[in-house]
């Protein structure tokens, strides 16, 4: 990944170019973050950049989709004039939390310029409260993947259940495995 020092905003602009080279390799790595890219690409313009958001917990899958979503967004915004604004993203929290993730979210909104948005678990009564404060965002970009449960039969875009919160989910690195997540990281993307 594109190198950085605590709590300093990542320079985007190498961030995307660094993230887009890697896309275009021919390697089992280069063609996972093209078909990620291709899903964002695809849900920020379904949604425009002011009706999406990120679903950020700290983990592994959520650190590198919002890598993926901070590349893909400054390629958008560049190419459209847009400037760059902090990216709702939303951190369902539990009440057991480790003191480590907790910091490194913290430390995530300022790399990544996030406007983060805390609300109190479990994540449908989460997803509630969000949706009350913030009825402008329609799409989530979540770090589900086909093996993690419940989530074998959804798709790039799946809305939520029901009897949840209405949202698209949206799932860039569903067909990715846990290999991949730590190869994409391990990279120079």
């Amino acid at each position: 990944m594109v190198s950085r020092t605590p709590a300093t905003e990542l320079d985007f602009a190498l961030l995307s170019e660094a993230t887009y080279r890697l896309a275009d390799q021919p390697t089992h790595i280069g063609h996972k973050v093209a078909s990620a890219l291709g899903v964002i690409e695809e849900a920020i313009e379904r949604y425009g950049t002011e009706h999406i958001a990120l679903s950020f917990n700290g983990g592994k899958d959520c650190t590198a989709l919002m890598h993926l979503v901070r590349a893909a967004l400054h390629k958008y915004e560049t190419s459209h004039g847009i400037d760059s604004r902090p990216l709702v993203s939303l951190y369902v929290l539990y009440k057991r939390s480790f003191f480590e993730i907790d910091r490194f979210v913290k430390q995530s909104v300022a790399r990544y310029n996030l406007d983060l948005v805390e609300k109190q678990g479990p994540m449908r009564q989460g997803l509630q409260s969000f949706k009350q404060d913030y009825p402008q965002s329609q799409a989530i970009f979540v770090g589900t993947r086909k093996d993690d449960p419940y989530s074998s039969k959804l798709s790039a875009f799946s809305p939520t259940d029901s009897d949840w919160p209405q949202f698209m989910r949206v799932n860039p690195v569903l067909d990715w495995t846990f290999e991949d997540i730590w190869a994409y990281i391990h990279s120079d993307g």
